[in-house]
């Protein structure tokens, strides 16, 4: 009998397991993959993590203490997680992601600047923006890189005393009340409490969440500047741009020698993420290639590589991070709409805290799943 079994290891599901195990408790861990797999939403070598919120002020303390948590975790195991390159946010200046950016900077005293256009390009040479385009750079913004995150987690989970299994394939679960029986392809585990963090396959586990998490195809691609020095991390912060080809976000060279790009969205596919086209098509390398001949100093024709993933989005693109109705041993952590991995380390945190001590301090309202009205239907 497990205290807590947490279903999926990816970013929020390892995050979560270490948290659990650093308490004490006595944890399993269920991934159907390999460990740092590059099947679902938790690879691709860089994430970002930006402070200037633009989706919601909601999010702005849940990302400080993200923030401040890798940092802590980067000393006490001595792993290099978070690169700080500076995060800019781009648009016209009457655009979603100008006025939520810079709210979220003015209320909770971050420290940011703006620039026009030719101001960017001047301290930034690889963006070449129209002159009526702002941005809003935060120096403390960057990058992760999943997979040594998660590999850390999972780590050092085990050395806390956590069960792990990979390649574990989980059927169904059920409960009476009291005690949770998860059924998996290496048997069947017992638990107070379950944490469900499957990503893309929390709806097909758990059916009555198949109508609020829509999984979508998407991709990414690494292109090869010309000019390689403008695209280092010391030249290059990472970016979210809002343009009217789409919303799109990079990153500087690392891992590959290419800038790294995608599209939020893509090309709005939605699959099932059993079945999901890992091949790379034209269309998806010719979408990605529009802002890079447009706004950016010139690259590669051809990406050096590009990588299928998996975003699992919910209708208003907001987190589900709530306890499934009429289960409240059951808890959700799902739905992160491409824009959840910076969040691991706060997410991991606030979740052990609501198992182990039945509350957080975090205001969890806008993740509520009563927005979706579950309540009335289960």
């Amino acid at each position: 009998m497990y205290d807590c079994i947490v279903i999926g290891l990816g970013g929020m599901g390892s995050a979560s397991l270490f948290e659990l195990s650093s308490k004490g408790l006595d944890v399993l861990g269920i991934e159907q993959f390999e460990i740092g797999h590059d099947k679902g939403s938790s690879h691709g070598f860089s994430r970002i993590i930006r402070l200037a919120y633009y989706e919601g002020i909601e999010y702005v303390p849940l990302v400080l203490r993200a923030h401040a948590r890798w940092l802590q975790l980067e000393k006490i195991y001595n792993k290099r997680l978070l690169n700080i390159t500076g995060a800019l946010d781009i648009g016209l200046e009457n655009s979603e992601t100008i006025i939520g950016s810079r709210k979220a900077c003015e209320e909770f005293d971050l420290p940011h600047e703006i620039f026009r256009g030719n101001e960017l390009s001047e301290k930034f040479p690889a963006y070449l923006l129209p002159e009526e385009y702002f941005s809003v750079f935060q120096k403390d913004g960057g990058f992760l890189v999943p997979e040594s995150c998660i590999n850390m987690y999972v780590n050092e989970s085990i050395n806390n005393g956590a069960d792990v299994k990979q390649n574990c394939k989980v059927f169904n679960w059920e409960s009476d009340g009291n005690i949770i029986t998860v059924f998996t392809s290496d048997g069947n585990f017992k638990t107070k409490k379950l944490v469900f963090t499957a990503g893309a396959w929390t709806g097909i586990i758990e059916n009555k969440m198949s109508n609020i998490l829509t999984p979508e195809r998407q991709v990414v691609s690494w292109f090869k500047p010309v000019s390689p020095e403008n695209y280092n991390v010391d030249k290059f912060p990472v970016f979210n741009m809002e343009v009217p080809e789409g919303r799109y976000y990079g990153f500087p060279i690392h891992h590959y020698e290419g800038m790294k790009i995608g599209r939020y969205g893509h090309l709005e596919e939605k699959i099932n993420p059993d079945l999901i086209n890992r091949e790379i098509t034209k269309l998806d390398i010719s979408t990605l290639r529009v802002p890079m001949d447009k706004y950016f100093q010139s690259t590669s024709t051809e990406p050096l590589f590009s990588q299928v993933c998996i975003f699992t989005n919910t209708p208003d693109s907001h987190f589900v991070l709530d306890y499934l109705p009429g289960n409240d041993n059951v808890f959700i952590a799902s739905g992160f709409s491409g824009h959840g991995f910076k969040f691991a380390s706060v997410i991991g945190e606030l979740i052990s805290d609501l198992i182990v001590d039945g509350g957080t301090e975090f205001d969890l309202g806008l993740f509520s799943l009563d927005r979706f009205k579950l309540n009335k239907t289960y």
